[in-house]
């Protein structure tokens, strides 16, 4: 398994970047093969194909995406330690776990038994910085609406 982080402290818009990740991938040939949204999951096909934007969908989530023959498992959770580790669990059969974390001593720790546990001596991490003005550089991200976005998106997509 591939681990990529994308860290920032609350509120700096990993939910958000994630989100829009998400959308990158569906738009570029993903499907979304699995949601949880609260205590709901989503795995029926016929309720899955009417969420094709998760930018519509409020608050955070856990989804799964088939992308280029490979399942990626995107949490939002980055500022509940608990959820980024029951996210561990939930991404066991993907290829590439994704996810919102703090940059604290707790959720390093976290991560690190994590990996010891599974033989992963690699996470790839994406810092959430940079300015919050319109991004013009990459008419490919539509969707996007900052650099900062922009940035770590096209980070996260040069590892998958």
């Amino acid at each position: 398994m591939k681990l990529i982080a994308l860290v920032g402290p609350s509120n700096s818009g990993k939910t958000t970047t994630l989100k829009k990740l998400g959308d990158t991938l569906i738009t570029e040939c993903g499907t979304i093969k699995w949601l949880k949204k609260g205590k709901r999951i989503y795995n029926e096909e016929k309720e899955l194909s009417s969420t094709q934007n998760l930018m519509s969908i409020p608050g955070d989530l856990h989804v799964k995406i088939s992308y280029n023959d490979k399942l990626v498992y995107i949490n939002t959770f980055g500022d509940d330690v608990d959820r980024v580790k029951n996210g561990f669990c939930s991404a066991h059969d993907c290829e590439i776990y994704v996810f919102a974390r703090h940059d604290t001593e707790q959720a390093e720790d976290l991560i690190e038994e994590f990996m010891r546990k599974n033989g992963i001596d690699t996470i790839y991490e994406v810092w959430k910085v940079g300015s919050m003005k319109k991004c013009e550089n990459y008419p490919n991200f539509d969707k996007v609406t900052n650099c900062a976005d922009c940035l770590a998106i096209q980070e996260i997509l040069s590892q998958l």
